[in-house]
């Protein structure tokens, strides 16, 4: 809470200038899908003037070249960022579409773990976030819809996956103002990719729930003083059946078995909670 109220202190103001830049980019797009709410209720009021179309026309001209101006701008700085980025990266086998894992990744200094945590809590996550986005979807609850979908707009952009962070940050603003013939027009095909993403990543959510439950079923078997069962699980996990597994970790195992066949399981349930596996007892 000290470091929100800090960051609230300092950043306030940029915040409130992006705020206003991203505002207009929504604008932009929900009227070139048709009038904006706003245009829609003074033409039923009959408050325009043919002048006053004519001004507001040159208004959204203007407006339109400001964007795509700004927008091409900020394409060439992304796309040159992404550019270093890839530079940099390691390679990985991580691939699941909606994510560029690459700039997910220089996000947390290419460390890998920290990563991991992140998508792993974004994906635990997803099942709730998604049915109440369309619970507030069909109630037009836009107030706790904002709420919600600026959440996912920050976790998606943390991951790497920009697409759904983009789609998420248009529907945020227009919830804001209400404007429901956008939210409606673009609210499930942002769901649709959400849950595509989610399903991309199961696979690995899936692996890493068996590695632990693997971890546990070791530790259990050091506590046993059971020799024969603690090498059969670690040369499973060492064979990666149920998970990824890098030279480091099989060092890590390979220094377990020394232990084992000295039946100094003790040794050997100390490296294992050192290695995230096990209870802390």
């Amino acid at each position: 809470s000290s470091l929100e109220i800090v960051l609230k202190k300092y950043l306030s103001s940029f915040i409130v200038e992006k705020d206003e830049e991203e505002e207009i980019e929504v604008k932009e797009e929900v009227s070139s899908n048709g009038k904006s709410v706003q245009e829609s209720k003074q033409a039923q009021e009959g408050k325009f003037t043919q002048e006053g179309r004519q001004a507001q026309e040159g208004k959204l001209i203007q407006d339109n070249n400001l964007v795509q101006e700004k927008s091409s701008q900020e394409n060439n700085s992304s796309q040159a960022d992404n550019s270093s980025v890839k530079e940099q990266a390691p390679e990985d086998e991580f691939n699941v579409k909606g994510i560029d894992y690459i700039l997910g990744l220089h996000y947390f200094d290419n460390d890998k773990e920290s990563y991991m945590d992140i998508v792993k809590c974004f994906y635990e996550q997803s099942k709730e976030h998604i049915a109440n986005l369309e619970k507030f979807y069909e109630s037009k609850d836009w107030k706790n819809y904002k709420i919600l979908i600026h959440s996912v707009k920050g976790m998606s952009l943390t991951i790497g996956a920009a697409d759904l962070s983009e789609d998420a940050k248009k529907l945020q603003f227009a919830a804001e103002k209400e404007e429901a013939g956008y939210i409606t027009a673009n609210h499930n095909i942002m769901i649709e990719k959400y849950k595509g993403i989610m399903n991309g990543l199961s696979k690995y959510m899936e692996a890493d729930d068996e590695l632990e439950s693997l971890r546990q079923k070791l530790m259990t078997s050091f506590d046993e003083f059971d020799q024969s069962s603690s090498l059969e699980i670690i040369e499973k996990i060492k064979n990666g059946e149920d998970g990824d597994i890098s030279d480091d970790d099989i060092n890590i195992l390979d220094k377990m078995k020394e232990y084992i066949d000295l039946f100094d399981f003790n040794s050997a349930a100390e490296l294992l909670k050192t290695w995230g596996g096990g209870h802390d007892e």
